[in-house]
């Protein structure tokens, strides 16, 4: 039998059903579980430690300044400061939310592949449609942190539109 035929049978796609597909077939179960665990530390997990640690310290130092700064006297020019303050801990968390949310779909996906979830069925083309959706909810992740920091930061909104009004003036040169 050949290598083709192997394949089809382990992975229970038929014959007559082959398209271009990436699948992990399984070999060695140690080999197979190690690459699983790899693949979660270093796509999820590491990345969600970094992000919340970083964002935990910045959060902090900025708790810590909004205490001293209510504290005192407050004037217009301080008011100003503490919104920023409060809207930068926002987006802080907004960007650590959509982190885990963009995320966790195609990690999780992932796992019960792992332990051959009956969720997860080759044998008809729901499965690969899933995990492209899976993939394509965490790429999405990287796209949207620009967005969101240029809506959410004052100095990128203004740039923005100081670049779109030259845009638009040239084009109507």
């Amino acid at each position: 039998m050949g290598y083709l035929k192997k394949l089809l049978l382990k992975t229970g796609v038929e014959e007559n059903n082959i398209a271009p597909r990436c699948i992990e077939v399984e070999g060695n179960r140690e080999l197979v579980a190690n690459y699983t665990m790899a693949i979660l530390i270093l796509q999820y997990l590491v990345p969600l430690i970094t992000v919340v640690v970083a964002n935990s310290s910045i959060f902090a130092k900025i708790r810590r300044r909004l205490a001293a700064y209510t504290s005192r006297s407050v004037s217009k020019m301080r008011e100003l400061e503490i919104k920023k303050m409060k809207k930068t801990c926002m987006m802080l968390i907004l960007f650590t939310t959509v982190f885990i949310v963009c995320w966790l779909p195609l990690t999780t996906f992932n796992m019960l592949q792992y332990f051959h979830s009956p969720l997860i069925n080759y044998r008809d083309k729901s499965a690969f449609i899933f995990f492209a959706f899976c993939h394509l909810i965490g790429m999405v992740s990287a796209c949207t942190n620009p967005i969101l920091y240029g809506l959410l930061n004052q100095n990128f909104n203004s740039e923005y539109r100081r670049m779109l009004n030259r845009l638009l003036r040239r084009s109507q040169q």
